[in-house]
């Protein structure tokens, strides 16, 4: 029996003579045959605009000759895949469910982006994505990495190199200290051709931070609370006592939540489950100072992550079941609500 990687497409010329003029492709490997790069070679379809491709445990690299169609502008890739062996400069809209790692500089026409959260490696080009306008990061698998907070500190420390992002769509809400020094310092830069983010999609928001958000998507100053007081660790006493109910994770967020704080049963699943039950902890533990500026909070971000993780030592459960169910998109002109499972492109 032949090998997956030994079998050819026998006829690929034929397919490039009767379909050479479609204008979608999907390749979805079937019966252990792998993607056929010669199908897909830039001669082969002249008028293709939009290429889906599926890869599984028997898929194969293309060869380093290979390069993807110039007339291309969708690209939608499944399963796992090392995305560093192609590049297109005709390539707008770019959609990964799963990768090893990025280099967005071989991607420089990019204008929407959809990329997993737990994306290992996700490398920016030296020179700013001038037409990159929408941006969303998405989850694949339930994970308790604050992936979505880390992205916004990424993004506020260093805006220009996407300066004309318009659209930002993240699978959970970032903490809100974050996501407020973002918003202002992207919304108000004073460099000329720049966008602001004018429109948001997170998970759910307190509603007395709803307007102010939409303020800072128009592009409006607004009063806010302070950065101390939007954080997890100004809140930290609500977070101790263990007479309020809430997950760590609605704590965080400064959500109310109905989840009583004690263990769950044996019986219940693990992944919702806080690591050590019945621990408290004490008024001493290693809590870091909260930073006096916004450029601190930002580079400070990681030592305060750090002490987070020691709080799941409380008896609360680490996120209820309640997450992610809803998400709010807030843009200049209107706020309103999704359903998990609802598209959120712009």
């Amino acid at each position: 029996m032949e090998s997956p990687t030994d079998w050819e497409f026998p006829h690929s010329d034929i397919v490039h003579h009767v379909f050479g003029s479609i204008e979608t492709l999907d390749l979805s490997p079937q019966d252990c045959i792998p993607i056929q790069w010669d199908l897909i070679t830039r001669d082969g379809f002249q008028k293709l605009k939009e290429l889906v491709l599926r890869f599984s445990w028997y898929s194969v690299d293309p060869p380093a000759s290979f390069q993807l169609p110039s007339t291309l502008k969708c690209l939608d890739i499944h399963g796992s895949f090392d995305l560093s062996r192609l590049q297109s400069s005709s390539v707008e809209r770019l959609d990964i469910e799963k990768l090893i790692k990025v280099d967005l500089a071989a991607w420089p026409n990019i204008n929407r982006l959809s990329i997993p959260a737990l994306t290992p490696k996700l490398y920016w080009p030296r020179s700013p994505l001038q037409n990159l306008s929408n941006i969303h990061l998405n989850a694949t698998t339930h994970s308790y990495l604050d992936c979505a907070t880390h992205f916004c500190r990424d993004l506020a420390l260093y805006p220009d190199a996407i300066p004309r992002l318009q659209a930002l769509s993240l699978y959970r809400s970032p903490e809100w200290d974050i996501l407020f020094i973002l918003l202002e310092r992207y919304n108000f830069r004073m460099t000329a051709n720049n966008e602001r983010i004018s429109r948001l999609t997170i998970g759910n928001a307190p509603l007395s931070l709803l307007k102010p958000l939409q303020d800072l998507c128009a592009g409006k100053f607004t009063e806010r609370p302070s950065d101390y007081e939007l954080s997890w660790i100004g809140n930290i006493d609500i977070i101790r006592d263990q007479s309020l109910p809430g997950c760590l994770r609605c704590h965080k967020l400064l959500l109310f939540c109905h989840e009583p704080p004690c263990s769950p049963s044996a019986s219940d699943e693990p992944l919702y489950i806080s690591g050590i039950f019945g621990h408290h902890v004490d008024e001493d533990d290693n809590i870091p100072k909260y930073p006096d500026n916004s450029q601190d909070v930002l580079l400070e971000w990681e030592r305060r992550e750090e002490a987070w993780e020691d709080l799941r030592r409380l008896s609360r459960l680490k996120s209820c079941r309640d997450v992610g169910q809803n998400r709010v998109v807030i843009s200049d002109t209107s706020i309103s609500y999704l359903a998990a499972e609802e598209s959120t492109d712009a």
